[in-house]
């Protein structure tokens, strides 16, 4: 991983992706009250903004409560930095780092924050899956912590691969 991120480009980069997955994520969860912070005419434009930081502080925050919506956007950052590293690398990609990158993003997505939110983009894939949700131990947290486990095991795939030398050892 030093290899990658000890260019100030790729680090910047996953920052970036990073930055952007969270405020997506942070989005989703709280669009309804985004949307009615931003749409409230009676609240002046420093007192909107201050609400806003105020929400997309709070996941942060409530780390020990929702930590795949920390966690998620790191994991991610790292994963498509390391991604794109090895694609300029080799000028190939490995398909097993690639799918556990994108199987674990998708399966982290649907099971971001509480059981409450991650249940609503379930319903999206089945109308039985709230029900499903509702039998797993956790209430469906173990669909995010699932996909941190992917993402961090294609990290770990995708880092090795770099690091692998490209003529054989013997």
């Amino acid at each position: 991983m030093y290899r990658v991120f000890s260019r100030a480009s790729y680090v910047v980069l996953a920052i970036m992706i990073a930055l952007s997955t969270y405020c997506a994520l942070v989005f989703i969860q709280y669009s309804a009250l985004i949307l009615a912070i931003v749409r409230n005419d009676t609240s002046m434009l420093s007192e909107k903004f201050a609400l806003l930081l105020s929400v997309f502080s709070s996941p942060a925050r409530n780390f020990i409560e929702e930590p795949t919506t920390t966690l998620l956007p790191l994991l991610f950052g790292i994963n498509i930095t390391l991604l794109i590293f090895y694609r300029q690398l080799f000028k190939s990609t490995s398909a097993i780092s690639t799918s556990g990158g994108v199987i674990g993003s998708v399966i982290a997505f649907f099971g971001i924050g509480c059981a409450a939110c991650g249940s609503l983009f379930l319903t999206t894939l089945s109308a039985s899956s709230v029900g499903l949700v509702a039998l797993l131990p956790f209430q469906g947290a173990e669909l995010g912590y699932l996909g941190l486990a992917l993402l961090t095991l294609s990290s770990f795939l995708l880092v090795r691969a770099i690091n692998k030398p490209v003529v054989c050892t013997i």
